[in-house]
């Protein structure tokens, strides 16, 4: 019987073996390179995406940008008109981006991006964060205290500065002498301050910057500055204390002692102090104020007479060039015209230097004195003087105090004001309208101040101010990524420019996307890893 023994393996057949187990591994890789190719494109895909929407993201808040600076640089009267700027949601909430003209279907398609303009509570109950409302509008820096004024304030009257910062909540006379320090041009301490050598002797030394600070964060260089004081529990700036940030709130409350005082709850020195506070010199139409020391009286006359009735225009110029007449004798107008050929003698310090006066009525032998047709009953005419006419001529006013807005910490800082008249102030404004509160005339017609005591008061008050703040976060309902950025913008320059843009886009979006919807509508949001 034959035997058929095993064949022994050739060297081609070994040689096609290995080949082949050479292919499978080329294979396998190939297919490695083409999963890893297919993974970086979707990567790339997906990166490129986000890219994309995020710029556009960025071009809904350029959108917000220039609507924001074309809205802030109307005078008062069209902001008012356009439905003002405090609490404003047609102008300031869920703003459409490339609107058709098929606005309902633009409304609901959740494709398109959309900004909203929202920034803290303004009314005395809601000081108070703890809530999740906001307020489509702007706010005003002219509510603050500025601190380019607190220098002034110490030539007024001895550490008036440090008074000022102290009514601050949690303020120490440390903290409020080295802020001084810093912001003074001298290098000699204050008697709980900070100069140079002390700064010098910190682990790393710098040097006071002895003029004021560019940003409210360079105060945290300062002697005696805590960030928890300077800028409050509110963390990711949405306005309130939310839960993750109840044990900062206790901390400042043991700190500053603000259990007791209801209206700085939840705040820091930054919601109390700016600076950027300005206004233009201007009226509420945005006319140019009229300056009663102009020295051609002829042009002065024609400027006023478009304003004021000629009785009044009348003892203007005559104020002016024959000066203040005794009180105790008066008599009705003159019945003859100023005599625009006299040349002015005498300057207004202030536009009530007119309210209740005397003048004369011509530089004769036996002058004539006459009584101004202006007097404290007189409200529409001291709120027109308020509005139109000026004792400055800049062209822009700057570290005035609203006193329509400013909370009872910041008014404490206004010479001349006790906390009486305070007290007298708050309670008067809350009964006012808008249209009463146009001038800080209200003072006087509403019997909270005295003439004299409005005198001195006026130089550091106003009712108006150009210099807005307000957060905008840009989004769309279908989901991120979204943008959430504070803008600082200043209606007081021509053009109108924009101080600062802080980003705030990685505390997260801070608000309930249905309350910033028209619509308060449920969102499918989401975050795309692109904030917390």
């Amino acid at each position: 019987m034959r035997q058929f023994l095993p064949r022994t393996m050739s060297r081609d057949d070994r040689r096609r073996g290995f080949v082949l187990i050479v292919v499978m591994v080329l294979v396998i890789s190939v297919a490695f390179a083409g999963f890893s190719f297919v993974e970086t494109m979707t990567n790339e895909y997906r990166a490129v995406h986000i890219n994309g929407d995020l710029l556009e993201a960025e071009q809904a808040l350029a959108s917000a940008d220039v609507m924001l600076r074309q809205f802030i640089g109307l005078s008062r009267e069209q902001r008012t008109a356009a439905g003002g700027w405090d609490n404003n949601p047609e102008q300031f909430q869920e703003q459409i981006i490339e609107a058709t003209i098929e606005e309902e279907s633009e409304e609901t398609d959740p494709l398109k991006w959309r900004f909203t303009i929202v920034s803290p509570p303004q009314s005395e109950q809601m000081n108070v964060l703890d809530t999740s409302g906001v307020r489509f509008g702007l706010e005003n820096e002219s509510a603050k205290l500025n601190l380019g004024n607190l220098i002034n304030l110490d030539r007024l009257q001895p550490q008036g500065g440090r008074l000022a910062l102290m009514n601050l909540p949690g303020m120490t006379e440390v903290a409020a002498d080295s802020i001084m320090d810093w912001i003074d041009a001298d290098d000699l301490p204050r008697e709980f301050g900070a100069e140079s050598e002390f700064y010098r002797e910190l682990p790393n030394p710098y040097w006071p910057r002895n003029s004021l600070p560019t940003t409210l964060d360079e105060l945290l260089l300062v002697r005696g500055v805590q960030r928890a004081l300077l800028f409050g529990p509110d963390q990711n700036h949405n306005f309130r204390v939310d839960e993750d940030e109840r044990q900062a709130e206790q901390l400042l409350h043991q700190m500053a002692l603000l259990e007791e005082d209801t209206q700085a709850a939840g705040k820091g020195w930054a919601d109390f102090v700016t600076l950027h506070s300005a206004e233009r010199n201007v009226d509420r139409f945005g006319k140019p104020r009229i300056d009663l020391n102009h020295d051609d009286l002829r042009q002065l006359h024609t400027d006023l007479s478009d304003v004021f009735p000629p009785e009044t225009v009348e003892f203007m110029i005559r104020w002016r060039q024959f000066g203040p007449g005794p009180t105790e004798e008066s008599s009705p107008a003159a019945s003859t015209s100023a005599d625009l050929s006299t040349p002015p003698q005498f300057l207004f310090r202030s536009v009530l230097d007119i309210v209740d006066a005397h003048t004369f009525a011509a530089a004769t032998p036996v002058p004539v004195t006459v009584v101004s047709p202006v007097t404290l009953s007189s409200y529409e005419e001291l709120a027109s003087l308020l509005d139109h006419t000026t004792v400055h001529p800049e062209v822009v006013l700057r570290n005035r105090i609203n006193v329509n807005l400013a909370s009872q910490n910041v008014l404490r800082s206004i010479p001349a004001l006790t906390d009486e008249l305070i007290d007298q102030l708050l309670n008067r404004r809350e009964t006012l309208d808008v249209e009463a509160m146009q001038t800080p005339a209200w003072l006087l017609t509403e019997q909270v101040l005295s003439l004299e005591t409005f005198k001195a008061v006026l130089p550091f008050v106003t009712a108006g101010g150009d210099v807005f703040r307000a957060q905008v976060v840009a989004w769309r309902p279908i989901g991120g990524p979204y943008r959430r950025v504070e803008f600082l913008i200043n209606g007081a320059t021509d053009p109108v420019g924009r101080i600062r843009w802080k980003d705030l886009s990685a505390f997260g979006v801070g608000f309930p996307l249905s309350s910033l919807s028209t619509k308060g509508s449920k969102s499918s949001f989401v975050n795309d890893g692109l904030g917390p």
